[in-house]
This record gives structure tokens, C-alpha cells and sequence, in this order.
């Protein structure tokens, strides 16, 4: 049955981690243009958390979790939500540049909400209404238009960020 939110991932998300040298720079950078060149407004791009933490043994932690969303249409809206934890972080030095190196955890969610303007949500025979019309009328559309071309930004995004932790060490013909 198909409900108000519709999950292209897990609830808890695609999951993969990394443990060694990266540079958490250009990791979320990684993160923020492969939203912005996929149209989620920076209006839409919300830092939800964002610490560091640093242990009397040297070591630091960074949280940060990103909610972005963008509109399809007037009934329905993608919502991508990357949240990136990092531990036992320290600075190294990689030949003549300084890295981070520690072990480091991406977690991405991807949903599509439906009625976010809550125009079907306005009465109880009208929110019984919207179910029948998302599970009978629009279920192919809801399958096609908007859980499909979620899915695949999802996807790139963890395509993007995997590349740009190194973890596709023969990624674009790279040796």
C-alpha cells in the first residue's frame, strides 16, 4: 500500500563505508554539486548538523547530515537525505599534501513525498480519497515518473561520493 512517503531506499539508507586516507572537502563538495547540478535549490539544501568533536587523544569526529528536496510536480517531491560521519579523524601528510585519514560512513535516504501540499490531507474522506487515488489511479506513475528517476539519482550520488573517496579505483579509466 502505498502511503504518503514512498521509499527508494531503506529507511535507514544505502550505507558504505571507508576506512584510510580522504579529503572531507572535497568529498562534500562532491555531495553539494551533484545536488545542485540535479536541481535542488540551495533554498532546499539544509545543514541540519554539523559538529567536530576532538578527543583528548587527537582524534576528532565530524557529523554532518544534509536534507535537501526538490519539487516534481505539484503533487510530488524528492527528498534526498546524506548524512556523513566521520571518527577517529586525524590530519596525516600524503606525500606533499595534508589529508584526513579516520574512518568515514555515508548513510543516503531517498523518498518521494506525496500530497506535500497537503491538498488531499484536508478532511478524513478526502485523505481516504488519496489513497485510493495513489494506489489504483496514479500506482504506474508513482513507479515510472517518480520512484525511478529517484532511485537513480540516488545512485549517481553514491557513484559521486564513492569516486570522490577513491573506493572506484578504476572509475573513468583510472589505473
Amino acid at each position: 500500500m502505498i502511503g504518503r512517503q514512498v521509499w527508494v531506499t531503506p529507511p535507514s539508507g544505502i550505507r558504505f563505508a571507508k576506512r584510510g586516507v580522504f579529503d572531507i572537502s572535497k568529498t562534500y563538495q562532491a555531495i553539494r554539486s551533484f545536488l545542485l547540478d540535479h536541481h535542488y535549490s540551495l533554498r532546499n539544501f539544509q545543514e541540519k548538523e554539523n559538529t567536530s568533536r576532538r578527543r583528548p587523544e587527537e582524534f576528532g569526529e565530524v557529523i554532518f547530515i544534509l536534507q535537501t528536496a526538490k519539487e516534481v510536480d505539484d503533487y510530488a517531491r524528492f527528498h534526498i537525505n546524506v548524512d556523513v560521519r566521520i571518527n577517529k579523524l586525524r590530519k596525516v601528510v600524503v606525500g606533499e599534501m595534508t589529508m584526513d585519514e579516520g574512518f568515514f560512513q555515508v548513510y543516503i535516504i531517498g523518498y518521494v513525498f506525496l500530497d506535500y501540499r497537503n491538498k488531499w490531507q484536508r478532511s478524513s474522506f478526502s485523505a481516504m480519497l488519496s489513497k485510493i487515488y495513489n494506489n489504483y489511479l496514479i500506482k504506474n506513475k508513482i513507479e515510472n515518473e517518480y520512484q525511478g528517476p529517484l532511485f537513480g539519482e540516488v545512485c549517481g550520488l553514491r557513484d559521486a561520493v564513492k569516486e570522490s573517496l577513491d573506493l572506484y579505483p578504476y572509475y573513468h579509466g583510472n589505473v
